[in-house]
């Protein structure tokens, strides 16, 4: 891994441009590893293959100015580590396309990858990060989701917050503190607390 590693640097300290992904498999070719090393680095080599199109020029123009980039994941053979991972480097790739421009993120059914892993919390630290900047970056970012407990960080980064059919009693419980919900009359007890819920239900 670290002559690989080596290889990344080395690249990068070379080219001013975008990464050359042809020359890294060349490079790489003429090391000598070890046997017993070489089946797994393929192995994740094969995976990355199979997301990149080697036909087209390698060329930056991933988007297209003033349209709208869909990136599905619903793939049944990718997980929720390796979706996670897919959207970190869309949005790296992303934010640096055009930067003084006007740009929207949106993570629609978000709750089907940002699950209890270490990728999805890289993900999430990645959305937090973009939030804070997003007046320095140009970008808006828009989360929708079926379950509000598994990301609360999110919540108290929202300037706007939309809920829609909110019924559940633990989704209540999970974002009360992160989301202001008072009664009507400004009190805090329990049960006028949970008469924000009825509210909320009732819109």
């Amino acid at each position: 891994m670290a002559q690989v590693t080596k290889i990344l640097r080395e690249m990068a300290i070379e080219s001013n441009s975008y990464f050359n992904y042809p020359d890294f498999r060349t490079r790489l070719s003429a090391l000598r590893l070890d046997q017993a090393q070489t089946p797994f680095l393929y192995q994740r080599l094969d995976l990355l293959d199979s997301y990149l199109d080697l036909t087209q020029p390698m060329t930056g123009d991933y988007f297209v100015d003033g349209g709208v980039t869909i990136l599905d994941l619903s793939c049944p053979f990718v997980d929720s580590s390796t979706a996670c991972t897919l959207f970190r480097i869309a949005m790296d790739l992303f934010l640096y396309a055009y930067p003084s421009r006007a740009k929207m993120i949106v993570a629609d059914e978000a709750h089907k990858y940002m699950t209890d892993t270490p990728a999805a919390r890289e993900l999430t630290d990645t959305f937090l990060n973009i939030i804070r900047q997003q007046r320095h970056l140009g970008v808006r970012t828009l989360i929708s989701t079926q379950e509000p407990t598994i990301f609360p960080r999110l919540l108290d980064l929202c300037s706007i917050t939309i809920i829609h059919r909110f019924t559940s009693p633990e989704w209540y419980k999970a974002i009360r503190n992160h989301v202001p919900i008072e009664n009507k009359e400004g009190g805090s007890n329990k049960e006028k607390i949970l008469d924000g819920l009825y509210d909320i239900a009732s819109l």
